[in-house]
C-alpha cells in the first residue's frame, strides 16, 4: 500500500517525504535481505526526501543508495519537557510514594523494564539475566511495567519471586511514576527500531542499559556515559551490567544526569522544526 501511494504521487507530480525508524541493524543474508538490496535502491528514488529517526536509521537508508543531500534527521522523541516538568515536581515524594505502593523499600536499586512483551524485545532474556544478577546482588529488584503475548509468563515469574514486580499496561502519569520508582531502564530488545522508551527514562534522569540491537542506542545511549549498551542475546553481559550499576549509586547518578542533559535538547518541538525543514526543502 505504502509503495503504491509514492508511485501514484509522483505520478500525480506530488512531493514524497518519507519517515523512517527502520534501522541498519544486522546484515540479513536471507531472500528477503537479497531482494530488498536488488529492488529498494531503485524504490529508494521515488521519495524526493527521507527523515530517518536517527543516525542508525539514517545509515539504513545509505545501505541501500540515499544520499545524505536528501536526508534530514528527526531526532525521533517524546514529550521530553512535560516528562521533565513532573519529575521536577516533588520527585522525592512521588518517588518514596511510589515505592510504598508497589512494596519497594527506598534502599534497593530498582531496574525497570517498560514495553511490549514480546519475544523480540528479549522478556525471556532479562527474566533470566535478573535472576543471575539478583542471585549475586541482593538489593536488586526489577519492575516490569507492558502487556503482550508473554505477560502469563512475566506474571508467572513474579509470583514465584518476591523481587520482581509486574505492574501490567500503565499509562499516562502513572507511567512516569514507576520511572521515578526505579533507578535505570534495561531494554535488552533482540529487534528494536528505535525505543522510546529510552527517551522517556532519560528525560526522567535514569540511565540506561539497552542491547545493541536498540535503533536509539547510537543515538541517546553513550556507553559508560548515559548507560551501558549490551550485546543483544548476551545473558551473562546483561547481567553484569544490571549488578554494575545496582551496586554503585554514583555511577548511577551521574549517568543520570548525563542521561537528562543530553535527552532535553531531543524535543518534539526540536523533531517538528526538523520535520519541517525536510518539507520545506522538498518544496522550494
Amino acid at each position: 500500500m505504502l509503495i503504491g501511494a509514492m508511485l501514484m504521487a509522483r505520478l500525480l507530480g506530488i512531493r514524497v517525504v518519507v519517515e523512517s525508524d527502520t534501522n541498519a541493524g544486522r546484515a540479513d543474508d536471507s531472500w528477503r535481505g537479497a531482494v530488498k538490496k536488488s529492488l529498494y535502491p531503485l524504490l529508494f528514488r521515488v521519495p524526493d526526501r527521507f527523515v530517518p529517526g536517527g543516525t542508525g536509521q539514517a545509515r539504513y537508508l545509505a545501505n541501500f543508495g540515499v544520499t545524505k543531500d536528501r536526508v534530514t534527521v528527526a531526532q525521533m522523541t517524546v514529550d521530553v519537557e512535560a516528562i521533565r516538568r513532573f519529575c521536577a515536581q516533588g520527585s522525592d515524594g512521588v518517588r518514596f510514594a511510589a515505592r510504598a505502593c508497589w512494596g519497594l523499600s527506598m534502599g534497593e536499586a530498582v531496574a525497570i523494564y517498560v514495553g511490549r512483551l514480546e519475544e523480540h524485545k528479549g522478556v525471556h532474556l532479562l527474566l533470566t539475566a535478573f535472576a543471575a544478577a539478583g542471585a549475586q546482588e541482593k538489593k536488586l529488584r526489577l519492575v516490569i511495567v507492558g502487556d503482550g503475548h508473554l505477560c502469563s509468563q512475566v506474571g508467572a515469574a513474579a509470583a514465584s519471586d518476591r523481587r520482581i514486580v509486574y505492574l501490567g499496561r500503565l499509562s499516562g502519569e502513572n507511567v512516569l511514576r514507576a520511572y521515578a520508582a526505579a533507578d535505570f531502564l534495561v531494554l535488552p530488545s533482540r529487534f528494536e527500531p528505535w525505543g522510546l522508551v529510552v527517551n522517556e527514562a532519560m528525560g526522567c534522569g535514569l540511565p540506561v542499559i539497552v542491547s545493541d540491537r536498540v535503533g536509539c542506542a547510537e543515538d541517546l545511549v553513550r556507553d559508560g556515559e548515559t548507560g551501558l549498551v549490551v550485546a543483544a542475546d548476551d545473558e551473562h553481559a546483561l547481567a553484569a551490567a544490571m549488578v554494575q550499576l545496582a551496586r554503585d549509586e554514583a555511577t548511577r547518578r551521574r549517568m543520570g544526569e548525563a542521561a537528562e542533559m543530553l535527552i532535553s535538547g531531543w524535543t518534539l518541538a526540536n523533531e517538528a522544526r526538523n520535520l519541517t525543514t525536510a518539507w520545506k526543502v522538498v518544496a522550494s
